[in-house]
């Protein structure tokens, strides 16, 4: 339940579809979703509109018309335009169908000039028509005399918006990718629902004279008068969220940030904060960063343990707590911390995060961040130990995440109280503040590698990690490799071609029965090397021979991965009891290097 003060409101007033989109000009606040309505929906919409229209096509004379009333839109007035609190996805909808219906008539008028289609009445109501859903998509404003057109609905989703003003304007060049927008998706499924309408039974039964200008005129003189909204407009943004949370709470799809958001938005009054906070927002969700976790992390690196479900009640109570422009200060300086680490750096401790998908750790970044004494390089030393201590921990010997979960809440506790008195930890200092983590470290010796040995762990992502640890202690330039560029190929391919069982060597790896321990080979360290990009297709699964010229050609582009030792493959012996003693020659490696002596 959200509460407020008073909800200042105008009497809620029932508008037909004329009145509504011929009265208001509307855009999407930032804190809505972007439209999303699946072909399911547009079918149950177009659905009730048939319903209408053949209810109202069998009325006899002196009876009242039927009326569709699709629910309540709430909008608040904000400058020259009206914010949609509810119903976005259907005034988006009613957008496309008016467009469409637009297109079509247009069409149909150059066909009854053409071809003498429909009568002179048909086409004249139809131009009428034609120039009432102009009306309702486009405002007109004049401009140092000019008269302007604007599309009266402006969606926050930059895409969409473009997409829907192509769609209507008919001008311009869509945006990138506009071919997988759900605004474009809908608008196509909606000029076939159009043409079902047209070839609907009730007309041919009813009155089978009618042209199809004729009936496209009786489809917008139902749409506009018989369809109906219950508009309820409020007067404040803070009531209107309130109103809107309220309805989230109730079913609405939306997620903490999506509240947080218009939290701020009806609250903070510094408009240039909002105005930061804003565009950081907008730009960050047309790049897709995934704004709900970088929050989550930020929450996190303060030691709360809030779950997901709660976080949106408990960042609001530490706004009424700090004050809304603290809370939003420290959000934009955790979202630039976090979108400069995992979009901007090219660091092989951004791709070890990246690979192993280690979010537990994320919260840390924060806090290190946060004590102010921490340089660059001291900081990605730390979390390079910490990283590699979890490869330990959950990966080489297969420990409890939750186990872990819990020594990664007490290094951040270490962080955190050492952060009151701006002092900055090493990770060997961490350790010896957790005895847990201590005890794990000082027991380490050459066991911790025998899963990998015994091709008993099958992560790939893991196995990239590994050589990428291998080359950055190996390697002493100050050059990053470009890490997108990298492929993992396993030699003996995951789908071997048939001719591979042709050797002595291999067969026993055929057939169902062995699937097991054919798939432990192939997942096993030392089939495994790195490419400087994927290898063809047709290739990956040859027989050996054919794939090592393949494979060598490849690694002429990139001078290192071609004479690193690790990523050595001797071809022309190349069996399953190759790939073993070249597992074990990897771990000797790892060992030589101390990849895995952890400052402890």
């Amino acid at each position: 339940m959200s509460l407020t003060k008073k909800v200042d409101r105008q009497t809620p007033q029932m508008k037909c579809l004329q009145e509504f989109f011929g009265k208001y000009n509307f855009k999407t606040p930032n804190y809505q979703r972007s439209y999303k309505w699946q072909p399911e929906q547009v079918a149950d919409f177009f659905s009730s509109i048939g319903e209408l229209l053949e209810q109202n096509l069998q009325l006899k004379p002196n009876e009242s018309s039927y009326q569709l009333f699709l629910g309540t839109v709430m909008i608040t007035e904000d400058e020259s335009k009206h914010l949609v609190i509810d119903g976005q996805q259907r005034c988006v909808t009613f957008m496309l169908l008016l467009s469409g219906l637009k297109d079509k008539i247009h069409k149909e008028i150059e066909n009854a000039q053409k071809y003498g289609k429909g009568s002179d009445q048909d086409t004249e109501d139809a131009r009428k028509n034609r120039t009432k859903i102009d009306d309702l998509l486009y405002s007109r404003e004049r401009c140092g005399g000019v008269i302007k057109h604007a599309v009266r609905v402006n969606l926050f989703e930059k895409n969409d918006n473009a997409v829907l003003k192509r769609l209507i304007d008919k001008r311009g060049d869509y945006p990138k990718n506009y071919k997988s927008n759900r605004v474009y998706k809908n608008f196509s499924l909606i000029e076939s629902r159009i043409n079902d309408l047209l070839e609907s039974d009730y007309f041919s039964s009813i009155f089978p004279n009618f042209s199809t200008l004729g009936k496209l005129n009786y489809i917008c003189e139902q749409l506009f008068t018989n369809i109906y909204f219950l508009v309820m407009t409020l007067d404040d943004q803070s009531e209107a969220f309130a109103i809107f949370e309220s309805l989230n709470n109730t079913g609405l799809d939306l997620t903490p940030f999506d509240l947080i958001n218009g939290y701020v938005a009806s609250t903070l009054k510094e408009k240039a904060l909002l105005d930061e906070w804003e565009e950081l927002v907008h730009d960050y969700k047309q790049e897709k960063v995934p704004l709900d976790n970088f929050v989550f992390y930020w929450w996190q690196s303060k030691g709360n343990t809030t779950p997901q479900i709660d976080l949106f009640n408990a960042i609001k109570a530490y706004c009424k707590s700090k004050g809304v422009s603290k809370c939003v200060t420290e959000l934009i300086n955790a979202f630039k911390i976090l979108y400069s680490f995992y979009y901007l750096e090219q660091s092989y401790l951004v791709q070890y995060f990246k690979l192993l998908n280690r979010k537990k750790i994320i919260p840390l970044i924060l806090a290190l961040e946060e004590n102010g004494t921490y340089s660059r390089d001291e900081i990605e030393n730390l979390l390079t130990n910490i990283i590699k201590y979890s490869v330990v921990e959950l990966n080489f010997l297969g420990r409890s995440p939750g186990t872990f979960q819990y020594k990664i809440k007490s290094i951040l506790k270490s962080i955190l109280e050492n952060n009151k008195i701006n002092k900055k930890l090493l990770f060997s200092e961490i350790v010896k503040l957790c005895p847990d983590i201590h005890s794990d470290i000082k027991n380490y010796d050459g066991k911790i590698f025998k899963r990998l040995l015994d091709g008993d762990i099958s992560d790939a992502q893991l196995m990239k990690c590994l050589f990428l640890m291998i080359m950055e202690t190996e390697n002493d330039s100050d050059i990053k490799p470009r890490f997108e560029n990298f492929d993992l190929e396993h030699i003996f391919p995951q789908n071997p071609h048939a001719d591979w069982y042709d050797s002595n060597a291999w067969i026993k790896f055929k057939g169902k029965d062995v699937t097991e321990e054919r798939g432990r080979l192939q997942n096993h360290f030392g089939n495994l090397m790195l490419l400087k990009d994927k290898i063809n297709r047709s290739v990956k699964n040859s027989v050996i021979a054919k794939k090592a010229d393949s494979i060598k050609e490849n690694l002429k582009a990139d001078s290192y991965l071609n004479t690193a030792r690790w990523n050595k493959i001797d071809f022309y012996n190349f069996s399953p009891d190759y790939i073993v003693d070249r597992t074990k020659k990897l771990v000797d490696i790892i060992i030589e290097l101390k990849v895995f002596n952890i400052n402890g």
